[in-house]
């Protein structure tokens, strides 16, 4: 199947690649020594922080913690705390590495139609980070095929400010980064 059927115009371009780690303050401080690509924010996502959380179409209330740098394509480290979801999983079937990739998307409900239609499985859904209880992501499980999952993101028009930015100069304050 190709992607860019379902996926196409600017938005088939990938927008993000997600890690899964056991410890996202170690990730992001090896990445910053090999790397200036950062700054990262950071976040610890407690349960209630978002809207609404899916995990194969039953609410459940997994917790987490995210770093995202401001590079395109973006990286995302993401360290899993409590479960259930697609995270969890990944970490019991295969351990820690490449989860997903991500692309941007102006309207998810058109994308959502088509991947489901293509047989790909809506995983997890994760809706309302945004100031204004907007964003949505939609995890699809696209791993037979591509080898990875695949999360299309209708991003929030503003983002609640990081816990923490992080850079290779050693900051380590409050901050925000472009809408994911």
């Amino acid at each position: 199947m190709d992607l860019g059927h379902i996926i196409s115009g600017e938005e088939a371009t990938i927008s993000q690649i997600c890690i899964v780690v056991p410890d996202v303050d170690k990730a992001v401080e090896a990445h910053l020594e090999v790397s200036e690509a950062g700054p990262f924010s950071v976040w610890e996502y407690p349960e209630g922080f978002f809207k609404s959380l899916l995990y194969y179409g039953k609410p459940s209330p997994f917790t987490l913690r995210v770093a995202l740098n401001a590079q395109q394509p973006q990286v995302e480290y993401v360290q899993p705390l409590r479960g259930p979801s697609i995270f969890h999983d990944h970490i019991e079937e295969i351990g820690y590495g490449l989860h997903h990739v991500a692309y941007r998307v102006a309207d998810i409900a058109p994308i959502r139609e088509r991947m489901e239609a293509a047989g790909f499985e809506a995983a997890q859904e994760t809706i309302g980070w945004g100031l204004e209880d907007d964003g949505q992501a939609i995890h699809f499980d696209t791993r037979a095929t591509f080898g990875c999952w695949t999360e299309i993101t209708e991003p929030a028009k503003h983002r609640r400010p990081a816990d923490q930015m992080r850079s290779s100069g050693g900051a380590n304050e409050t901050g925000d980064v472009p809408p994911s």
